[in-house]
Formats: C-alpha cells, sequence, structure tokens
C-alpha cells in the first residue's frame, strides 16, 4: 500500500503493482486500485501544506547522501595520492629508479 502525495489525491492510499509509478518509462504493470475515498475539500485545503514539506525533507535527505557519498570519495582519492606521494618519495629517497 502507498500513499498518494499529489495535490490532486492528498495522502490518499492505493494498492499498485510493485513497479508501477505514474509517469514512470520503465516497463511495469497497470494495476492501481484507491482503498480510500477521495479526499474532502477540508484535506484539499490542509494537506498540500504538509505534502509540500515532506517533498522538502526527502530532498533534502537526498541531497545529504548525496554529499555523505562525496565526501567518501574525496577523502579516498586522498587517501590513494597521500600513498602515492609517500611510495614514490621512498623510491627517490632511496636512490631506486622505478
Amino acid at each position: 500500500m502507498k500513499t498518494s502525495l499529489t495535490y490532486s489525491n492528498p495522502g490518499r492510499r492505493f494498492f499498485s503493482c510493485h513497479r508501477y509509478s505514474a509517469g514512470s518509462k520503465q516497463p511495469a504493470c497497470n494495476f492501481f486500485q484507491w482503498v480510500d475515498p477521495p479526499t474532502c475539500p477540508r484535506g484539499h485545503e490542509i494537506l498540500p501544506t504538509y505534502i509540500k514539506k515532506v517533498k522538502t525533507m526527502e530532498e533534502e535527505l537526498r541531497m545529504k547522501k548525496k554529499e555523505k557519498h562525496l565526501k567518501h570519495y574525496l577523502v579516498g582519492s586522498w587517501m590513494f595520492n597521500l600513498s602515492f606521494l609517500i611510495s614514490a618519495g621512498f623510491w627517490v629517497t632511496w636512490g631506486v629508479s622505478a
């Protein structure tokens, strides 16, 4: 079961195939069925604010994960370069040609 985070059906739950994704270009089953009745007018007034907050938080989380991966890559590349410089310095110091 999934929850709609669209403005036309805010907070409305539905069943779908696990491969279902509205607007997806990948092959998927088109099974889709609403569990909840249509959202009431008051829900249309209140829920979009919360949906916007959820989407903002999800985007922030995606950005933090991306930043974490970039930091790991950066540290790894520094370690590789440092080890290369140390080993090159070792060979130069001992007069060994590569």
